[in-house]
């Protein structure tokens, strides 16, 4: 009879508390206003998993991205919608169904540990706690991982105490699959060994045969599903700890107070004037920068090669956007090698040739041809044209200055180019000898600056003097060491005298970097402007302390600290057994070396997310600290007031009151919409929607507005590239609204925040 009547509170308190977290929870979701930026990118990862997910596996932990994609597939079957909003509350759901099953999975570990009612109270203290229960509606991955930790360790405390060291398989399989959505599910296993060990020590001789069986059951479910996805997708090392493997070129913005451009920016200035041109560049990675201009023929640009070590070969484009998604997508096969020659985009003059481009599949290689090579090369079937990728001289007609590209043969028929005609570097890069064959065509090579003109941090300063009259073209060169970015000017050098009226339309070029116009975010909760790589003092260990503390307050909102520490202390010191005791000394430890550890060696930031594991397998013990906190008040109210023999009634009364005063406490968070703040983004999300292009690309300094505008998006930290996109979100304060480079125009804009007159902007690059 009582354990009859225990299973029906059990279901009756299951009951309400995932009535309670489903309602908070739709209304949470009903009164979304943006998902959080992280959600986006599980997202997307999720988008790419109908179609590679391999390449997704070899990212990212793949778990939480298969289980977004199967929400939105199983919401597919009821609605055909494949809209951001579609997507993003379909993981909505998903990730509610997961922290309901979550608070499934704790009830019964409090139950087992604490008991009944405790655990009720706990969990429902649980599900009132603001942060917690957002991010359980965010498209976020907590509660998905949550919900199989607090899984393995209700079965670990059962296998335990039962002695069914058999389960232990389970509790490792649990955590094998958890570790395929974060990989911090494998302290399940620490806790399984450190069970077993504390065991070991216990119990007699004759017993640790079993218990060697059941370490061995822990391990195997562990790698029954972490062996084959490892094998698989190669991501033994966590996401975080993997070394970086792009590196990003930098983004000129401004020149002066131009829009950076494909094309050359023109600048005039007249004989014995001081010419200041103020180049706004910077770096993703946060990696110094170098400037430098050299000259070059009118109407040439850079030729930049790449080069495969796999594949024996070089490459070569004049385009930037090729370049670039080379250098992004490409990473592993091509290493750049910066800009060899300078040659044409289009014939400009008589004598110039196109230099035809040829790809084979089967080889991995291109080929390349003058027009006198054509014929030859599309009669055979392993090549396909990829059109005119540059324009350059034949040998006749080559200019004075032009130097020559010499083609060699190496063993298996396969060409190599070089612009030194140098055969043992050849030989170098085809792995064997190879015979020359000779010149090709002509390009040619860059020289110095005029005399006089400099670049120094940033700052072309140049004050031509009488003998410099007439037309200059430039190239300004950024570099971090390996990549670079490059922007052609023309510069102009007039008599002295009355400008030209031509000249007085033109904006001046006179502008310092404290003067620039480039736009840069100003909003307190966008990426900090150009950070450089962050090299932690072994003092950020109290940074990391106080973060990890400030993390566990702010979740449990300041007032439920207290009742959980001394809950916990408590409970350990006078009521728990040898288990209890020692599984939750080990997870408290464990997390609180990972948080401490994330904050030093990952990312140094608040650790208020990542603090929610550990709460949600403490929380048992706020209802223990809570009541003892309520039997210290009593005895010092008994102290001032007298003892009135009524100390149980007391108690309760202090305690019911402690509880009420804490949910009440989380009552008004609860009922702020989720991310509300982020209101400006949709408004701008729905212009672009409505008001550009489908193939449109927008600069962005938060992933959301593209997301929601169902528009391709760059996100930017600093600097936007605006040759790279077409429209530019910015964010801008006080005066710098209407303060824009030259050749932006502006489109649209709405509030941030009218408190603080910031605005989003969106201006059309080209």
């Amino acid at each position: 009879m009582h354990t009859t009547l225990s299973q029906k509170h059990a279901w009756l308190h299951l009951a309400i508390l995932a009535a309670v977290a489903l309602g908070i929870g739709a209304y949470l979701i009903a009164t979304t206003v943006t998902i959080a930026s992280d959600g986006v990118f599980y997202i997307r990862l999720a988008r790419d998993m109908g179609t590679d997910p391999h390449g997704v596996a070899q990212r990212y932990p793949i778990g939480y991205p298969a289980l977004l994609w199967a929400a939105h597939e199983a919401a597919g079957l009821f609605a055909q919608n494949d809209s951001p909003e579609a997507w993003a509350r379909s993981s909505q759901v998903v990730t509610l169904l997961c922290r309901v099953a979550a608070l499934v999975f704790v009830y019964l570990l409090g139950r087992s540990l604490v008991g009944a009612r405790r655990s009720f109270l706990a969990v429902l203290v649980l599900v009132l706690l603001p942060h917690p229960a957002r991010y359980g509606v965010d498209v976020l991955r907590e509660w998905s991982f949550l919900m199989l930790l607090s899984l393995g360790v209700w079965l670990l405390v059962k296998a335990v105490r039962a002695r069914t060291w058999r389960l232990f398989g389970c509790v490792g399989l649990v955590s094998g699959v958890g570790y395929l959505v974060r990989p911090m599910s494998g302290q399940l296993v620490i806790y399984g060994l450190v069970a077993l060990m504390a065991a070991w020590l216990a119990r007699e001789c004759r017993a640790r045969l079993s218990l060697i069986g059941a370490g061995l059951f822990l391990i195997f479910g562990f790698a029954l599903p972490v062996a084959p996805y490892l094998a698989w997708a190669g991501m033994a090392v966590p996401h975080q700890f993997r070394p970086t493997l792009l590196d990003s070129a930098p983004i000129i913005a401004t020149v002066g107070n131009r829009s950076a451009s494909h094309e050359p920016l023109r600048f005039d200035v007249r004989i014995d004037e001081s010419l200041k041109i103020a180049i706004d560049a910077f770096d993703p990675d946060g990696d110094p920068l170098a400037f430098s201009v050299v000259a070059i023929p009118a109407g040439t640009r850079p030729v930049y090669r790449l080069r495969s070590a796999e594949f024996r070969a070089d490459f070569w484009t004049i385009s930037e956007n090729e370049k670039g998604r080379l250098i992004t997508s490409r990473s592993r096969a091509w290493d750049y090698q910066g800009i060899d020659y300078y040659a044409y985009s289009q014939r400009v003059a008589n004598g110039l040739v196109p230099v035809f481009r040829f790809w084979s599949p089967d080889l991995h290689r291109h080929f390349y041809a003058v027009s006198r090579d054509v014929g030859s090369i599309v009669s055979s079937e392993r090549w396909r044209s990829e059109g005119a990728a540059l324009y350059a001289w034949a040998g006749a007609s080559a200019p004075a200055g032009a130097v020559p590209i010499h083609r060699f043969r190496g063993q298996g028929g396969f060409r190599f180019w070089s612009l030194s005609g140098d055969a043992a570097g050849v030989e170098r890069l085809a792995g064997g000898a190879v015979e020359a064959e000779g010149p090709v065509w002509h390009v040619h090579q860059a020289a110095s600056a005029p005399v006089g003109l400099t670049v120094e941090e940033g700052v072309v300063r140049w004050r031509p003097t009488s003998d410099q009259q007439g037309e200059y073209h430039l190239n300004v060169v950024v570099t971090d060491g390996k990549l670079e970015s490059c922007q052609l000017l023309s510069i102009h050098v007039r008599e002295g005298g009355p400008a030209a009226e031509t000249d007085k339309k033109r904006a001046p070029a006179e502008r310092l970097p404290g003067e620039s116009v480039a736009i840069k975010p100003v909003d307190d909760n966008t990426p900090t402007p150009g950070p450089p790589k962050v090299e932690r003092p072994v003092g950020s260990l109290l940074g990391a302390i106080h973060a990890v503390l400030d993390g566990l307050a702010s979740n449990l909102m300041g007032f439920f600290l207290l009742p959980l520490c001394a809950g916990l202390a408590y409970r350990l010191r006078h009521e728990a057994d040898w288990q209890e005791r020692m599984l939750m000394i080990a997870v408290v430890a464990v997390n609180l070396t990972l948080m401490l550890g994330r904050f030093l060696w990952v990312e140094p930031t608040s650790a208020r997310r990542y603090s929610v594991g550990l709460i949600v397998l403490c929380i048992a013990y706020v209802p223990v600290g809570l009541e003892r906190i309520a039997h210290w008040l009593r005895v010092a109210a008994d102290r001032v007031f007298g003892d009135r023999g009524r100390a149980e009634q007391g108690e309760r009364v202090w305690f019911y009151s402690l509880l009420i005063i804490g949910m009440v406490i989380c009552l008004p968070k609860l009922h702020r919409p989720l991310h509300g703040d982020k209101a400006g983004c949709r408004d701008v999300a729905a212009w672009l929607r409505t008001h550009t292009q489908a193939d449109a690309v927008i600069a962005v300094p938060d992933v959301r507005i593209s997301f929601y505008g169902d528009r391709a998006g760059r996100v930017y930290r600093n600097l936007a590239d605006p040759r790279t996109v077409d429209y530019v979100v910015v964010q801008a304060h006080g005066d710098e609204f209407d303060h824009h480079p030259e050749g932006w125009e502006r489109r649209y804009s709405c509030w941030i925040s009218e408190a603080r007159g910031t605005r989003w902007i969106v201006y059309e690059t080209r």
